[in-house]
């Protein structure tokens, strides 16, 4: 399916996105490049106290009381992913635009490989963090935040958390428009600090969203080579 909602939110409160990874395999087929977007609601409810971290996306809006950092859109698919084709959006070992350059505050504590993070200096940004095949998943709890807004811990592991479904995330509020918002420019964005309040009463964390040109791919785990 193509379509620009990779995730969006509208009128949303207290949500975090981070750590995902939001693309169109083919670009060339589709209407627009499926984006993060977080923005008022159809009726006018504002978007408050959200943050937008640690995310590859070929498009990020988001409203001024979102808090939005350590961000990257994706401008060449083959330069950081290993093979686009075949459904393998692991980080190359040359992609140092997204390797060792997130935050850890608030990130899951696995990538969804289950790999700890970090596996280097910090954080990587997208659904995935590079190693260099010495890493091995781990068993725990559900990858997750670190929900007190702290570095991730280990503790809490469980069995093996699912891999990616592969769709698209979206509360749109019966929004089905392009604008709105405000869109980084590339690189990795600066912050826009929003309200105050706590956050994480909802988060998606290493989300891998693909959107194909007649179909949703389901996008199995992958141990690094």
């Amino acid at each position: 399916m193509d379509h620009r909602h990779g995730i969006t939110f509208l009128g949303a409160h207290n949500l975090r996105l981070v750590n995902n990874t939001v693309l169109d395999n083919r670009p060339d087929d589709g209407p627009k490049p499926p984006w993060i977007r977080i923005d008022d609601h159809k009726a006018k409810t504002p978007s408050a106290r959200s943050l937008v971290r640690n995310n590859l996306s070929t498009s990020i809006q988001v409203g001024a009381e979102t808090t939005e950092d350590h961000n990257l859109l994706i401008d060449d698919l083959a330069a950081l992913f290993e093979d686009v084709a075949n459904h393998d959006l692991h980080l190359r070992p040359t992609a140092t635009d997204a390797i060792d350059v997130g935050s850890s505050e608030a990130a899951p504590a696995f990538d969804l490989d289950r790999i700890p993070r970090p596996q280097g200096a910090a954080t990587d940004l997208g659904a995935y963090e590079w190693h260099d095949g010495s890493a091995s998943p781990v068993d725990g709890g559900p990858t997750g935040p670190a929900l007190d807004g702290g570095a991730p811990t280990d503790a809490g592991r469980a069995d093996a958390a699912p891999p990616t479904d592969g769709g698209s995330a979206s509360m749109d509020g019966g929004l089905d428009g392009g604008g709105g918002g405000e869109s980084s420019e590339g690189g990795c964005s600066a912050t826009r600090v929003g309200g105050g309040g706590s956050m994480g009463q909802l988060a998606l964390a290493g989300l891998l969203v693909v959107l194909l040109f007649s179909r949703f791919s389901a996008v199995g785990r992958r141990r690094r080579r």
